[in-house]
């Protein structure tokens, strides 16, 4: 059986939904209104197509500036290094495999001279 979420996170997903969603239709009403303003002054004004592509491009920055204040800012990640081995640390590993190699010498040494 899988479990259900709680209504706590349904709500909080929805929110993010309805906010993100209705940045989305801002944005696109935000230039679909100053487009059709600037297509309308230009058949008034015979000016065309200068004020539809002034108003696309005002749209565009109005819009834009309206999402960045509205996402809120990321959250700084701090990225941390492991802390380096001390000296002690270090030279006891380095100890422990030379004390590894040394046994498998030995070992290989004793087994050449077992098969003369």
């Amino acid at each position: 059986m899988t479990p259900r979420p709680s209504p706590k996170t349904l709500s909080g997903a929805g929110k993010d939904f309805g906010r993100y969603a209705g940045l989305g239709l801002q944005f696109a009403l935000t230039l679909l209104l100053l487009g059709a303003l600037g297509w309308w002054l230009d058949g008034r004004w015979g000016t065309e197509p200068w004020l539809l592509v002034t108003g696309i491009l005002l749209g565009s920055i109005v819009a834009f500036i309206a999402i960045v204040k509205a996402v809120p800012p990321a959250r700084a990640v701090r990225v941390t290094k492991p802390p380096l081995p001390t000296f002690a640390e270090s030279h006891a590993a380095e100890a422990e495999k030379d004390s590894e190699n040394r046994d498998a010498d030995e070992t290989n040494a004793s087994d050449s001279k077992n098969k003369r």
